[in-house]
């Protein structure tokens, strides 16, 4: 408010030259020459309309006022608002280029105006606060997972050593089933752990690949553990910049869950198209809810070879990557379709 008095006063200063001018040249001169006439006494011009001197002048004097005061306005809101928010727009591109994890929380600058430093000051604390919980979050679930691992590797040796013994067949079928669980608890670790670090951000390394070369590479292995048998229908490529680790986790746990679920003798066909991944198979189960698919342990086929982690974990990657994950179903048909519409696509 100071700025703006201050702005006024000096451009209405600066007008009182054009004030006088304007007085003096135009609507005024008929009362200074009927001034002049009366002190020299002479005959006053009867075609002198004053009354119409006087408010033709007045007027012209409010339009002029008005307009210096709106220039006034208009200057000190332009200069003002400038320099007032800066300090904002420099605490805007210092949240914009911070990373949880990666950086040091910015330190703001103290400005003049009192809410932006309580701004600073609230962001400072918030950042600080959500970094402490990152690094802990972070130390947590690699502890955890380190941990549980050693009991799971003691558990599992212990077991391999059972089962070099002569057991009756009660007892073999108790360890196979003992084994069994330790290895599903080896797996549900390891997914845990996984989602714990997209969730954090860890896998921010990129590099550009060949997602056909993917799905090359991974393809002897289903043909090795599924029998049931696997095509790749390749319509296109797609590059993609992106952590190769994270892509193949997506495009394992997509077949996998498909040559699970997958009818006996019936074929899993993998479609790689221009921006898309379909993953379908055959099964003659129910439409699965879509509400509930992609959920944390939700396991709709009840299969005891899965954790109910897998579809979870392809939503995250895609999340991740801002790329879409879709579930259709036709004619018997389960297709789970990857959009990756911000992908490098080459044909």
């Amino acid at each position: 408010m100071t700025r703006l008095t201050i702005v006024i006063v000096v451009i209405l200063i600066l007008c009182i030259p054009v004030f006088y001018y304007v007085t003096t040249r135009y609507y005024a001169e008929d009362l200074i020459d009927v001034v002049k006439s009366y002190k020299a006494g002479q005959k006053i011009d009867e075609d002198i309309d004053l009354e119409r001197d006087v408010m033709v002048g007045m007027l012209f004097q409010y339009v002029l006022i008005a307009i210096a005061v709106g220039a006034s306005v208009l200057l000190t809101i332009r200069l003002v608002t400038k320099n007032l928010w800066t300090p904002f727009y420099e605490i805007l591109q210092k949240i914009e280029h911070f990373k949880l994890g990666k950086d040091e929380v910015p330190t703001f600058h103290e400005t003049n105006v009192r809410e932006f430093n309580q701004l600073s000051s609230s962001l400072t604390d918030l950042l600080e606060r959500d970094t402490r919980s990152y690094k802990i979050q972070k130390e947590f679930t690699e502890n955890a997972s380190h941990e549980l691992q050693t009991p799971i590797a003691v558990i599992r040796a212990d077991l391999d050593m059972l089962l070099q013994e002569n057991l009756s067949e009660k007892e073999s079928d108790i360890v196979d089933n003992m084994y069994s669980v330790t290895r599903r608890l080896d797996h549900l670790n390891k997914s845990l752990l996984l989602l714990a670090k997209i969730e954090n951000k860890q896998y921010e390394d990129k590099e550009v690949f060949s997602l056909s070369e993917v799905i090359q590479e991974l393809m002897p292995g289903y043909e090795r553990l599924y029998p049931t048998g696997i095509s790749l229908i390749q319509k296109a490529d797609v590059k993609l910049d992106a952590n190769r680790i994270l892509v193949e986790v997506l495009v394992n746990n997509l077949v996998v869950n498909a040559l699970r679920n997958a009818e006996e003798g019936m074929n899993v066909k993998i479609v790689l198209d221009t921006d898309r991944l379909e993953v379908s198979n055959y099964s003659l189960s129910p439409k699965l809810d879509t509400e509930m698919l992609f959920s944390r342990f939700h396991n709709p086929a009840r299969n005891q070879r899965g954790n109910g982690l897998g579809l979870a974990i392809v939503r995250q990657v895609c999340d991740y990557y801002k790329w879409t994950v879709s579930y259709d179903f036709k004619e018997q048909l389960h297709t789970f379709t990857v959009n990756m519409k911000n992908a490098n696509k080459s044909d």
